[in-house]
Parts: structure tokens; sequence; C-alpha cells
């Protein structure tokens, strides 16, 4: 189901880990988070707002479905272009006697650097860094005047509510 879409939905998990991220990275779809506060992998590495929506969950709902139904084919084709180009890094190379045994696979088709961006790598950059901030957490992104989008939905509810 997952790689007939052109948008694979990406809710919150129980750890910090969600296997629905790693799966959408491969199904040649566009990532959209559902989770206000998860850290998502690798961002201070990978072009993250390239490739993937995250979007508020006060705002599930209709107003997501407009707004992704809003996004242009070429903008979504770029999503899915600069996806295929990040989402090596998310990959556990194969061990070493793996490599030395095997002729190159599917895998090292879809990641011809995966000797050299994949997630062993990724997380050696980030312990070289140390580094600990986050400004995916609480923030959104998306294309097409997305934050102009979030202000005027939140202005309306909060003139509802009043």
């Amino acid at each position: 189901v997952m790689g007939s879409g052109k948008f694979c939905f990406v809710p919150k998990g129980k750890s910090a880990w969600s296997l629905r991220f790693f799966e959408a990275s491969f199904a040649n779809c566009v990532p959209v988070v559902l989770s206000d506060f998860w850290e998502l992998p690798f961002e201070s590495i990978i072009d993250l707002p390239s490739f993937v929506i995250k979007w508020p969950m006060e705002m599930v709902g209709d107003t997501l479905m407009e707004y992704l139904e809003s996004i242009s084919d070429s903008t979504l084709q770029q999503y899915m272009d600069m996806g295929k180009v990040w989402r090596c890094w998310y990959v556990y190379p194969p061990l070493l006697h793996e490599i030395a045994s095997k002729s190159p696979d599917e895998l090292h088709e879809l990641c011809p650097e995966l000797e050299r961006e994949n997630a062993f790598e990724a997380i050696m950059r980030l312990l070289a860094a140390k580094m600990r901030r986050s400004w995916t957490m609480t923030r959104y992104f998306g294309p097409q005047n997305f934050e102009d989008m979030i202000r005027r939905v939140r202005e309306v509810d909060a003139k509802e509510t009043e």
C-alpha cells in the first residue's frame, strides 16, 4: 500500500524511532510525519525539509488533506527525488564479510554510495560533533507557503473559540 501512494503517513511510534519513516523513505512517496515532538533522525546532517513534510497534530484532518491535495505534481516529484538522495543514510551497511562474499545486490543498486552514506556514518558524524540541538522537534515544515497557512488556520481557530 505504501508504495502506491504519493504520500506516506508516519505517525509517532512508541519509541524514538519509527520503522514507518524508514519504510516511507524507500516506498518512493513523500513522508508526512504526524508528531509534534518527534526528533527526526540525523537532522543536523540531512536536509529533511527537502523530502519530508512535518505536520502539527492539532491540524490532522481535512486541513491536512486539503493541503496535500494542493501540492503540485512538480513539487511532489522534487520531494520524491530528494528522498532518493537522502534515504540511504537510514540504512545500516552490511558486515564486511557479507560484502566480500556477495555480488552487488538490489540495496547497492538503490544506494551506490552505501559505504560512505549510511546510518553508521551518520551516527559517527553526530558523535564527532557532539551536538544535541533539535530544530525539527517544535517546527513544522512543507512546501508552498506552509508557515503562512498554519498561521491563518490558527487565527481562524482562535476566532472560533472566542
